[in-house]
């Protein structure tokens, strides 16, 4: 008679993401392939092929940003910043927010606009903006980078243990940007030093990195953690 071995197939679930390129010369957007690593119930966590976070790691950002943070228990980063800004349109209709962990370009390590090389973007966040719009564009999206930013484990002190630091003041930034548009930026990076201490108990300094938009985001090795008691 006939016979057939079982065969196991792997599914690959994601979409695509067009990244920026924050290098002293900046090349065109890169659009990435993200795998969907995390489902949740607010935030959705994408990630390239070759991400190395574990499972843990995933569940952390997302419980963080969902339900509970270091230091309050009982509510996660989107409804504490939420509580001062207001919510984000949601313009694809899934209620959440996509959260996409990657390299993101810059001069981290490369050191080719003078002595940058000891700078890199924390992240940024776009919202969809008119309609039709490519299928990498739609959403309410934070764009983390995960060189040299790591999540780390509490109190995340170090200078690179900064990606949860990152996805609370991008939280802030694209949310002041969408309610509160004329709010200069030196406010909004004030809130967020402020929130970042209440939210996680302690502070990641983000510059202004030149420019007036407010998903501009950059952080120095030597001056990124302001330890607080």
């Amino acid at each position: 008679g006939l016979s057939s071995a079982a065969a196991s197939i792997e599914i690959v679930t994601g979409r695509p993401f067009e990244v920026r390129n924050f290098e002293a010369y900046p090349g065109d957007p890169e659009l990435q392939f993200g795998q969907l690593v995390l489902i949740g119930t607010e935030v959705d966590i994408y990630a390239p092929s070759d991400f190395t976070l574990t499972a843990e790691n995933l569940e952390t950002i997302r419980q963080t940003f969902e339900d509970e943070t270091p230091m309050l228990s009982n509510q996660g980063i989107k409804e504490i910043v939420e509580s001062y800004y207001g919510g984000l349109p949601d313009s694809d209709g899934n209620g959440k927010i996509l959260l996409y962990l990657t390299d993101i370009k810059d001069e981290y390590d490369s050191g080719r606009n003078n002595s940058n090389s000891a700078l890199f973007i924390g992240g940024y966040g776009t919202l969809q903006s008119g309609e039709p719009v490519p299928p990498y564009d739609q959403g309410e999206i934070l764009f983390l980078d995960t060189n040299p930013q790591q999540l780390g484990s509490e109190p995340y002190s170090g200078w690179d243990e900064s990606l949860l630091s990152a996805l609370v003041q991008q939280y802030i930034s694209l949310s002041a940007r969408t309610n509160y548009p004329d709010q200069p930026d030196w406010l909004t990076a004030g809130v967020g030093m402020k929130l970042q201490e209440q939210i996680l108990g302690n502070t990641h300094f983000f510059s202004e990195n030149n420019s007036t938009r407010l998903d501009r985001k950059s952080t120095r090795l030597n001056s990124s953690h302001i330890p607080l008691s």
